[in-house]
């Protein structure tokens, strides 16, 4: 890490990952003359800003995109069907590295959407705004809202997760991976000496939007989503036997990973249910293909 990093063996903190983000992140923010919100606190330094609009520094959950579980455990979702599933092999896969595929492929997502980086959520005027408007600090509300989609500092971090993915891809160096590895957590992190809200929440959007993008392509292609998250996704194949289901796992798969916006996602199969009871992700009863049993917190 020192000699990747670059720096004294004797700096580094226990946590070397989140410390390290912060020190590239900086770094590359510092080329393109941002001046740094670092804070050792919860709260990043905004300069005031923060006091002007507290929107900079609180944190929203888009209600139409996230539901809670049954009781209130589990993980958040993004599609929840209840649903009882015995004349079609049901099937769950896990999603990986989403957060690192959703910066690196936010151009497309914008793009499959129907618009652009330029504009929607991550457009910021504040390019357009006069340095005597910035200076007297004569800025309304709405463009307090774009400041909050920080399109340039995400612009900045997606350069520095291309280089470090390069490294990972033609080096094959594992402290980079570790890097992509941590990035989520390093994010949403309040300990994080770059945290910003702003940033957390507009990479969470990317990631939701991903995730439906997903979820509309396996549909596209034949399967029928039961629940989606950040972790999984369970869908039926809409197939009788474990043969054809197995084939049609493997072929949607291949599809998917030879979609351009797709490719970086580590998809993988967890297991086949041939009959299936789903409330949501703590509340299930399943049977497996070999004929066992598996039941969790169903009421």
């Amino acid at each position: 890490f020192s000699s990747y990093l670059e720096i004294p063996i004797g700096n580094l903190p226990e946590d070397v990952p989140s410390f390290g983000l912060d020190i590239l992140f900086a770094r590359q923010l510092k080329t393109k003359n941002y001046l740094l919100w670092a804070s050792p606190s919860f709260i990043p330094d905004f300069g005031g800003k923060d006091l002007d609009d507290l929107r900079l520094s609180n944190e929203w959950e888009n209600c139409s995109f996230t539901g809670k579980c049954f009781g209130g455990g589990g993980e958040n979702y993004l599609i929840n069907k209840e649903i009882f599933e015995a004349h079609y092999i049901t099937a769950e896969i896990s999603i990986g590295a989403l957060a690192v595929t959703a910066l690196l492929q936010s151009v497309k997502i914008s793009e499959a959407e129907g618009t652009s980086e330029y504009i929607g959520f991550t457009c910021n005027k504040l390019s357009t705004l006069s340095i005597e408007e910035l200076i007297n600090c004569r800025v309304g509300g709405k463009y307090i809202n774009d400041c909050i989609a920080v399109n340039g500092e995400l612009a900045c971090l997606r350069e520095m997760f291309h280089r470090l993915v390069r490294d990972i891809h033609y080096r094959k160096n594992l402290i980079a991976d570790q890097l992509v590895i941590n990035m989520h957590r390093w994010i949403c992190d309040p300990n994080s000496l770059l945290f910003n809200p702003a940033i957390k929440n507009a990479l969470t959007i990317l990631m939701k939007k991903l995730c439906l993008l997903l979820v509309a392509e396996m549909q596209r292609l034949g399967a029928k989503v039961i629940y989606c998250s950040f972790r999984k996704i369970v869908f039926s194949t809409q197939r009788h036997s474990l043969p054809f289901a197995k084939s049609f796992v493997n072929s949607l798969l291949i599809e998917i990973n030879q979609k351009p916006i797709f490719a970086s996602l580590q998809l993988g199969l967890i297991h086949f249910s041939s009959v299936l009871l789903w409330i949501d992700s703590v509340s299930l009863i399943r049977l497996g293909m070999l004929g066992g049993l598996f039941l969790r917190n169903l009421e």
